[in-house]
């Protein structure tokens, strides 16, 4: 059963069960600070015709794998350590309605840190980050606003039409007072929504069920397997996740 706060934004946008009943784990590679969302069974059946063909795994069979239409790998994500309780999203992409997902599998890395966005958001990655606002109204997910952390944090972001020339505005007028509280009455002057600007805060999930712990731990005994079928370790995985992010970027898979 789909439990609503593991949604985001329609019955597209998947939770970990989903993941799991389709046989797929989760990577941490806290080496190049990425999560990667992929299908065990089926990167192994690539990899074996790969060695079986060639003799080896090249550097053409990892742009073939990071082929979406492959459906090898399904979600990527990597982030930034921005200040010691403050994480921010680098980059992100899915298929299969697993976008959102790969947001709250970071926010579980990191806990308890704070999640914020990246400075470059796509339409359908702003939608998560207002849905973020609008669940954190549910008690879903906590948040705290950006422009208390510092200044850099709340810089503008990029990609937004005319939301960064009221973010602006709002600096302006703000006069350096940093506090959520003077955020809201110069939205309310405005005639602004809150949920408009969820970016603008920082998040962070209350509760996660087992499915996130499970695609983690499913994932390590999935790496070691490959590692000692084929001598192919996390990393070039991680590898193969960044290359499907360039793949997905510029679309709505793009989050």
């Amino acid at each position: 059963m789909k439990l609503y706060p593991l949604l985001f934004l329609n019955e597209d946008m998947r939770p970990g069960s989903d993941a799991l009943s389709e046989g797929l784990a989760a990577i941490f590679d806290s080496n190049s600070k990425r999560i990667v969302l992929f299908s065990p069974s089926k990167f192994k059946e690539f990899v074996e015709k790969a060695i079986n063909e060639n003799g080896r795994f090249t550097t053409d069979d990892i742009l073939k794998a990071a082929d979406p239409k492959a459906r090898i790998i399904f979600g990527y994500i990597s982030y930034d350590d921005i200040l010691s309780d403050l994480t921010s999203v680098s980059t992100s992409g899915a298929i299969s309605g697993f976008g959102p997902l790969m947001y709250q599998l970071l926010m579980y890395v990191i806990k308890p840190s704070w999640l914020m966005s990246d400075t470059s958001l796509k339409p359908a990655s702003l939608k998560v980050w207002q849905k973020m606002y609008e669940l954190s109204e549910k008690n879903v997910y906590e948040r705290t606003f950006l422009r208390t952390f510092s200044q850099s944090s709340f810089m503008s972001r990029t990609d937004l039409g005319d939301d960064v020339a009221a973010i602006n505005a709002y600096l302006k007028a703000s006069y350096g007072d940093p506090y959520e509280k003077r955020f809201y009455e110069w939205l309310k002057a405005n005639n602004k929504e809150p949920k408009e600007f969820g970016f603008l805060w920082a998040y962070r999930k209350k509760d996660f069920d087992g499915s996130f712990g499970t695609l983690l731990d499913n994932g390590e005994k999935a790496v070691q397997e490959i590692l000692d079928m084929f001598n192919i370790n996390k990393q070039v995985i991680s590898r193969i996740g960044a290359v499907f992010f360039t793949n997905v970027y510029g679309t709505e898979k793009s989050y």
